[in-house]
């Protein structure tokens, strides 16, 4: 029977005061061929991928103002959506810019392949 949990397995996992921290610098993070950051310099991928030159095509909207709809919340093109119960988030606006109106808290921005329109 463990009388001295301190020195048990779990108390030398649950106690990291006594571990020294590692620390490596920028500059000697970029020098290492075996890091993340030199993966993504070889394959050319995140910052170090090329510009694409090809245009983000938009998707093609086709939501009838008045229609109701069925939404699930992302970032892009916006649909300003009303809701019958006050489940939104505000009545229209968005930092300081009223894009549409609607009842206080019914109102919510999605993106238009979110919105699925009907009864």
């Amino acid at each position: 029977m463990d009388t001295n949990p301190s020195t048990s397995f779990m108390g030398q996992l649950s106690d990291v005061s006594q571990v020294e921290k590692f620390e490596l610098s920028d500059d000697a993070y970029a020098q290492r061929t075996d890091s993340v950051l030199a993966y993504k310099q070889r394959h050319k991928v995140g910052r170090f991928a090329p510009p694409s030159t090809e245009p983000i095509p938009e998707p093609a909207v086709n939501i009838p103002i008045g229609s109701r709809c069925e939404t699930e919340f992302a970032a892009g093109l916006w649909v300003g959506v009303e809701y019958v119960e006050p489940t939104g988030k505000n009545d229209g606006p968005l930092k300081g810019v009223q894009y549409f109106t609607c009842r206080p808290n019914c109102g919510v921005l999605v993106r238009p392949a979110k919105v699925a329109v009907g009864d």
